[in-house]
C-alpha cells in the first residue's frame, strides 16, 4: 500500500468521521418519535374543541419542520467541503504525493519552485500570544521561513524566537513621522 492511498484513506475516514452510526441512530430514533407525536396529535380522540387544536396543530408542525430539518442538517454535514479545485490546487502546489515532514514540502506555483517568509510583528505583546502565533506559523505546510520583527526591542521575544527555531529581526531606532507615526529606516533593522 503507497503512503498516497494511505493518505487518502485517512482523508476518507476523516471525512466520514462526522457521520457516526450513534449520530444516524439519534436521528432514525428522534424521527420515529416525530412521527408518533404527529400521529397522536393528528388522532381525532385527542382533538378536544376546534380553535385550540389547530392552533397546537400549526404550532407543533412548525417545531416538527424545524426538528426535521436540523436532524437532516447534522446527517448532511459530514460532507467534505472542499472541491475538485482545491485538492487539484494542492496537487499542483505541493506534488501528488508529498512525503516528509509537511512544513518542509516543496511550493510549486505557475512552475517555480518558491520559499514563503511569513512575518510576525509585535511590539509589546504578551509573550503567550507571540509564542502561539508563531508556533502555529512554523507548522504551516510547504517550505516556509517564520520571522519574527519585534519592534518593542524585547530580549525575551528574541530568546523565544530562538527556543522554537523561528528568525528574529529587531528595530534598532524609530525615527518620528508627521501626526505621530515612527518610520523605519533600512540601516535600523538587526536580526
Amino acid at each position: 500500500m503507497t503512503s498516497s492511498t494511505t493518505s487518502r484513506d485517512a482523508a476518507t475516514r476523516q471525512r466520514l468521521a462526522g457521520q457516526s452510526p450513534v449520530m444516524i441512530l439519534i436521528v432514525l430514533v428522534s424521527t420515529f418519535g416525530i412521527l408518533v407525536y404527529s400521529l397522536f396529535l393528528l388522532d381525532p380522540d385527542n382533538r378536544g374543541d376546534m380553535i385550540p387544536w389547530l392552533m397546537v396543530i400549526a404550532a407543533e408542525s412548525v417545531l416538527v419542520f424545524h426538528a426535521l430539518l436540523a436532524m437532516w442538517t447534522i446527517l448532511s454535514g459530514g460532507q467534505d467541503p472542499r472541491s475538485f479545485a482545491y485538492h487539484q490546487a494542492r496537487d499542483a502546489m505541493f506534488g501528488p504525493d508529498p512525503h516528509g515532514d509537511p512544513r518542509t514540502w516543496p511550493v510549486t506555483i505557475a512552475g517555480k519552485r518558491l520559499t514563503i517568509d511569513v512575518f510576525i510583528t509585535v511590539y509589546g505583546e504578551d509573550l503567550a500570544v507571540i509564542r502561539r502565533t508563531a508556533e502555529a506559523a512554523l507548522a504551516l505546510r510547504g517550505e516556509h521561513r517564520t520571522w519574527i520583527l519585534d519592534d518593542g526591542r524585547s530580549d525575551e521575544v528574541r530568546d523565544m524566537a530562538a527556543q522554537i527555531g523561528a528568525r528574529y529581526v529587531r528595530r534598532l531606532s524609530l525615527r518620528r513621522r508627521e501626526g505621530g507615526q515612527r518610520q523605519p529606516r533600512a540601516d535600523d533593522r538587526q536580526g
